[in-house]
């Protein structure tokens, strides 16, 4: 079955809405009615979050349905200039 495309969300947009219309688009059978959000790893190449799922009638969704998942952002403006900062030391060190 091919998922029907959704407008991508944004850190801020991203709904319980939005989960349950992709989870239906791509044939899955459950329904989030909640979630939590909690940033992941150091943000030098994104800002990566984990949403972990509250569910309702777990025993009778579709098994594939997963109980997180994670969305990548691009990163802060701060946190990209200090990665390539360090990544431009690393490669002056490389070249030396």
């Amino acid at each position: 079955m091919s998922a029907i495309p959704l407008a991508i969300p944004t850190e801020a947009s991203i709904s319980v809405d939005w989960f349950n219309q992709c989870f239906a688009s791509l044939g899955l059978q459950t329904q989030v009615v909640g979630f939590t959000a909690k940033q992941i790893g150091t943000g030098q190449i994104g800002k990566c979050i984990r949403y972990s799922f509250d569910l309702k009638n777990v025993e009778a969704q579709t098994p594939d349905v997963p109980l997180s998942v994670i969305g990548k952002y691009p990163a802060g403006a701060f946190l990209s200039a200090a990665a390539r900062s360090v990544a431009d030391q690393n490669a002056q060190v490389l070249l030396c």
